[in-house]
C-alpha cells in the first residue's frame, strides 16, 4: 500500500478541524476512523484482495464527508476559532427578543390594498423590501416569484411568518 501526500493530509488534518469545530469526541473519532480504515486497507493488501495501487482516500473520503454531515446534524453549527480559544462548547443561540421591533411590525404591513397577507398560511413566508411586505408564498422561493410578479424589481428579503 502506498500513502500519497493527500492521504497523509487528511489523516492528520481532518481529526484536528473535526476538534475544533465539534469538540474533543469528535476529534477521537476522527482519528480512530482514520486508523481504522488504514488498518482495514493494509489488512486487506495483507491478504491479498488488493493487489494494485489503491488510493486510501477512497475508503477515507466518504466517510469523512458523512461525520462531518452527522456532527452538524448532532451538534449544529461548527465552532467559530473564537468560540474554540473560549473554549465553548459550540456556537450559542441568539436569545430571542422579548418585545418585538417596531420596525418589524410595521414591515408586516402589507405593501398594498389586497390584503397580501390575509391569503398566507400558517408558518408562510413573506418577501419584505423596504419595510414593506411585497410578495407571500409556501416557500422562500415562492414568496420571492410572488414578489416579482406583483411588479418588484429589486431582491427582497425573505423571512418565515
Amino acid at each position: 500500500m502506498a500513502l500519497g501526500l493527500g492521504d497523509l493530509l487528511l489523516l492528520v488534518v481532518f481529526p484536528l478541524v473535526a476538534f475544533k469545530a465539534f469538540g474533543r469526541a469528535a476529534g477521537l473519532l476522527a482519528a480512530g476512523i482514520g486508523l481504522a480504515v488504514s488498518a482495514a486497507v493494509s489488512a486487506l493488501f495483507a491478504l491479498g484482495a488488493l493487489t494494485g495501487a489503491f488510493s486510501l482516500l477512497t475508503a477515507l473520503g466518504p466517510l469523512i464527508v458523512v461525520q462531518h454531515v452527522l456532527w452538524v446534524r448532532v451538534r449544529g453549527a461548527e465552532r467559530t476559532v473564537a468560540e474554540w480559544r473560549r473554549g465553548a462548547s459550540r456556537a450559542a443561540a441568539a436569545a430571542p427578543p422579548t418585545n418585538p421591533d417596531p420596525a418589524l411590525l410595521k414591515a408586516l404591513e402589507p405593501a398594498d390594498k389586497e390584503g397580501l397577507r390575509a391569503g398566507l398560511p400558517d408558518g408562510g413566508w413573506l418577501a419584505v423590501l423596504e419595510g414593506r411586505v411585497v410578495g407571500t408564498g409556501t416557500s422562500p422561493g415562492r414568496a420571492r416569484g410572488d414578489a416579482g410578479l406583483r411588479g418588484c424589481a429589486s431582491v427582497p428579503v425573505v423571512r418565515q411568518d
